[in-house]
């Protein structure tokens, strides 16, 4: 019930501040692809998470994707 709800959004919360409040940019990853609950939906918005990954294997290959056109960009505007 509601201490339930409650007790999600007040850990996510707490996840969600430790990644705005990082060094580094963090990719939150869910362990598998599946359909995100409107409760869950609910948790995350009101916890302020922007969004979260379908599935590792997923959020993995973006992020590979991301780092590779990062050496690219990078390259280029060196002229290398």
């Amino acid at each position: 019930g509601a201490a339930v709800a409650g007790a999600a959004v007040a850990g996510a919360r707490a996840i969600a501040a430790a990644i705005r409040d990082a060094p580094l940019p963090v990719v939150a990853l869910s362990y598998a692809l599946t359909d995100v609950t409107e409760f869950g939906r609910r948790v995350m918005s009101e916890a302020g998470f922007s969004y979260v990954t379908g599935g590792i294997e997923h959020g993995m290959t973006a992020v590979a994707n991301v780092a590779r056109w990062t050496a690219s960009h990078a390259a280029a505007l060196s002229g290398f």
